[in-house]
């Protein structure tokens, strides 16, 4: 299942970054299987899963309107941002949230990946190590490449995960994440 992330960019804003398979350092990989019918990366593309994640973000964007809240939608980003979130409404706002999940249900399972599509993300995740190593920030060893492909559906290492706090922004500002 694909996990909705509140994400503090200020005092002021809360931004819901629905993660995606293809948004792979935003941290959250979800276990998906293989569905009859569903495209595969990269050879046909995403355009029936966008498609199908374009309604799912809409969607959710709907209820949550319905709830009170403003939503900036950014479908090229598969992303909902309620600006100028004041900080003693965020619960209200995660509950709200919680109400849209169980009433919208899960977002639609992201296409299988191919072999080449994951080692390309691997490769671009030990850019992005040795990118923030260069910036000061200890990351942890990558696994092999079998190891990571193997942990694939359940959350394969990424050097972002081991960022917390306030490093994130920076380090991301710093080191753009793949995707």
């Amino acid at each position: 299942m694909l996990m909705p992330i509140l994400r503090r960019r200020d005092t002021r804003t809360a931004v819901y970054v629905i993660a995606v398979l293809v948004l792979v350092a935003a941290g959250s990989l979800s276990a998906c299987g293989t569905d009859a019918g569903v495209d595969t990366l990269p050879e046909s593309g995403l355009s029936r899963w966008e498609q199908d994640m374009e309604r799912y973000l809409l969607a959710q964007s709907a209820c949550i309107e319905d709830a009170g809240w403003p939503v900036e939608v950014d479908l090229e980003a598969r992303s909902l941002e309620i600006p100028n979130l004041p900080e003693n409404q965020r619960e209200a706002l995660i509950e709200a949230r919680a109400a849209c999940d169980i009433q919208i249900g899960d977002p639609p399972p992201p296409p299988t990946p191919d072999e080449a599509f994951i080692r390309d993300i691997y490769n671009q995740l030990i850019e992005s190590k040795e990118c923030l190593e260069e910036a000061g920030y200890p990351v942890s060893d990558p696994p092999s490449f079998e190891a990571f492909r193997e942990s694939w559906t359940t959350g394969p290492w990424s050097p972002y995960l081991d960022l917390a706090g306030t490093d994130w922004e920076d380090a991301v500002d710093a080191c753009p994440q793949p995707g």
